[in-house]
């Protein structure tokens, strides 16, 4: 054995099931030196999962990729689905193990399997690295940033296969998938589709599993929710501060459509700042929690007597306050902006009816609300115009002297003025003295 492989060994671990001349098949030439190391350091990190392989299973080959589908990474953020889904690909004698591992290759609490009966390829990509497995049930899964000389050398072991059982009927068995979800505290089997089961099957470990359906219906509610759920902290946690900043946003652009009496704005708002946002992540986090199985326990139970994880960190409840707080705060201050206008609207009302004490004295209560816009106040004067107030209508629209206001409400008050001929021979006889 070879100084590079004693050192290799060292470093993953002498103590775990390892085919040593499968996993390091490298000389000791620089480039070969440093992909044994990246590995050796894989491996280690992969310890807890390694140690709970099947008896006599020994590892053949580790590689790290990041699993694509095309949707989650278009309707995420692409670091955000780059991060969820970097896998460990794991090749043993019998199967290949599929680990959801943190950035630093330390695996997460998703763990599935893929036996080598089902497996009837691995494709290298030629450019850019990654591969593709073509399945027995027809799938053919992506793994990108997976580097070139482990793709190769997946591809080489796993065509050879040694101890591989016959390949099975091209499809195998009607329905069943060739990827299976295993226990993320044992590794053992979990059948049926991911969600089927609240528990782990093992007598020796019995340990409960969160629900994928239930992680949707919470992002429903509120997205993100469902995401942190799921133990997607980061994802989840900046997911549910976007939320509540499109909420707040809302109660204002809703109490402005209301004002207005728009209801295809109201429509609009309601799609695209509510509705919307919870279909796709209802979709997205259903999609997220099928990938298999995610820990609703800190440790194995053997007999049932779970002791549970809080379904959400104290820091998430925390944060969930806050967020409660910001959007009745908005909602709050939305409303009462609307009750302000309440009397720009009745001085509208009030003036296109030719009630000018009334329409006047309701104007100024929403001056002294703040609440009177450029184009409120030419909308008013213009009221005051068609009626034939002339006097006070020119006392409002006096501070919009030189203000941009809408190109049409500008030329609608012009068009006004110019049906009162004393106002602009005054105004002509003003010019050249002010000159």
């Amino acid at each position: 054995m070879s100084v590079n492989r004693e050192a290799w060994l060292a470093t993953a671990g002498r103590d775990l099931p390892l085919d040593a001349a499968a996993l390091c098949p490298e000389g000791d030439g620089f480039l070969e030196r440093r992909r044994a190391a990246r590995r050796a350091r894989w491996i280690s990190r992969l310890r807890p999962v390694l140690q709970k392989l099947e008896p006599g299973e020994v590892v053949r080959h580790v590689a790290l990729g990041v699993r694509y589908r095309f949707a989650e990474f278009y309707f995420s953020a692409y670091l955000v689905a780059h991060h969820a889904n970097l896998t460990a690909l794991v090749l043993t004698d019998r199967r290949l193990l599929l680990v959801a591992c943190k950035t630093n290759g330390t695996p997460r609490d998703v763990k599935n399997q893929i036996r080598l009966e089902q497996l009837r390829e691995v494709k290298p990509r030629r450019v850019f690295g990654g591969l593709h497995l073509v399945l027995a049930d027809g799938q053919k899964p992506f793994f990108t940033s997976v580097p070139r000389a482990d793709a190769k050398r997946l591809a080489e072991l796993a065509a050879s296969r040694p101890t591989a059982p016959a390949l099975a009927p091209a499809g195998g068995a009607p329905g069943s998938s060739s990827q299976e979800a295993l226990c993320p505290a044992c590794l053992a089997l979990v059948p049926g589709k991911v969600g089927s089961a609240a528990a782990c099957s093992n007598p020796a470990c019995r340990i409960p599993f969160r629900s994928p359906q239930r992680a949707a219906r919470l992002s429903a509610l509120v997205p993100g929710v469902g995401d942190i759920y799921l133990r997607h902290h980061a994802f989840g946690a900046f997911e549910f501060v976007g939320s509540v900043i499109l909420l707040c946003v809302a109660a204002f652009l809703l109490a402005e459509a209301v004002d207005d009496g728009g209801a295809v704005l109201v429509g609009i708002v309601l799609a695209f700042f509510v509705l919307i946002p919870r279909v796709v992540d209802y979709l997205l986090t259903l999609h997220m929690g099928r990938k298999g199985y995610v820990p609703l326990a800190d440790r194995p139970a053997p007999g049932g007597d779970a002791r549970n994880l809080a379904a959400f960190p104290g820091w998430a409840l925390a944060l969930f306050a806050a967020g409660a707080l910001a959007v009745g705060g908005s909602a709050v201050a939305a409303v009462g902006r609307a009750t302000d206008r309440a009397a720009l609207r009745e001085a509208m009302a009030a003036a296109e009816a030719d009630r000018l004490d009334e329409a006047l004295a309701a104007f100024h209560r929403a001056e002294a609300k703040d609440v009177v816009a450029t184009n409120d106040r030419g909308r008013f004067g213009l009221a005051l115009l068609r009626t034939g107030h002339l006097a006070e209508a020119e006392e409002v629209l006096a501070p919009l002297a030189g203000v941009p206001s809408e190109e049409v409400l500008a030329k609608e008050i012009d068009a006004e003025y110019a049906r009162y001929p004393d106002a602009e021979t005054e105004e002509e006889t003003e010019a050249p003295a002010a000159r």
